[in-house]
């Protein structure tokens, strides 16, 4: 197995120092939602830019667009399904406009090498981005540290268990781990084959719909 690579989700994990940042509906005594869920997106908005101007330094490109996951995390969504009708319209106007991944095309674009060589070059600017909004090699310590006790309280335990279980109903064996994808996945990634891309297709469809509860339940125990 290999890390798998957490694009659309990525926001809400490397926010640190300056820009811890929980959804909208998460934040205690909190009298304007959509203003809380806007100074999110702020933030979010804030890391994307950061990390497309590192990987433009890289001559790479990449999408700093907000991603469906980030807005409905930021307002507080993400667990909770809800109808239309009971989202306010500008948050649903802003789910609507906003793309699964906005960096799809690009990454479809690539050959399975340069796929490969894009990823690492996000995860080194998301690294960069991370150091400097935690203060340095100290507080990105100290993030990484809140980041090990979240991972193993019984709250966030229970969600990545849920995940593997919601991936089972889906078809798919995983570990109790969202960033982790099966090697099957990881081989088809590196296939180039209409069948390949199907099951990566339907694979990254799953992953997407499991990993929000999970990510809503790690973002409040690491924001509060």
């Amino acid at each position: 197995m290999r890390t798998r690579i957490l694009i659309v989700v990525s926001a809400a994990l490397v926010s640190a120092g300056t820009f811890f940042v929980t959804s909208a509906l998460a934040q205690p005594g909190n009298s304007d939602p959509i203003a809380a869920g806007k100074r999110a997106l702020a933030n979010y908005a804030a890391i994307n830019a950061k990390t497309a101007a590192c990987m433009r330094q890289k001559g790479l490109s990449y999408n700093a667009d907000l991603a469906k996951s980030d807005i409905t995390d930021a307002f507080g969504l993400a667990d909770t399904p809800k109808s239309r009708d009971s989202i306010p319209a500008e948050v649903q106007s802003l789910i609507d406009q906003a793309a699964d991944d906005p960096n799809a095309a690009i990454v479809a674009s690539l050959s399975p090498a340069d796929q490969e060589a894009w990823a690492n070059a996000v995860n080194g600017c998301s690294a960069q981005v991370d150091l400097a909004a935690s203060g340095g090699a100290a507080g990105l310590a100290k993030v990484e540290a809140l980041m090990r006790a979240a991972k193993s309280s019984p709250e966030v335990t229970k969600a990545a268990h849920d995940y593997a279980t919601c991936m089972q109903e889906r078809g798919f064996q995983v570990a109790p781990d969202p960033e982790t994808a099966p090697q099957s996945i990881m081989d088809a990634e590196d296939a180039d084959t209409v069948d390949a891309q199907q099951l990566v297709d339907t694979f990254n469809s799953a992953w997407h719909a499991c990993v929000a509860p999970y990510q809503h339940v790690l973002d409040l125990k690491l924001f509060g």
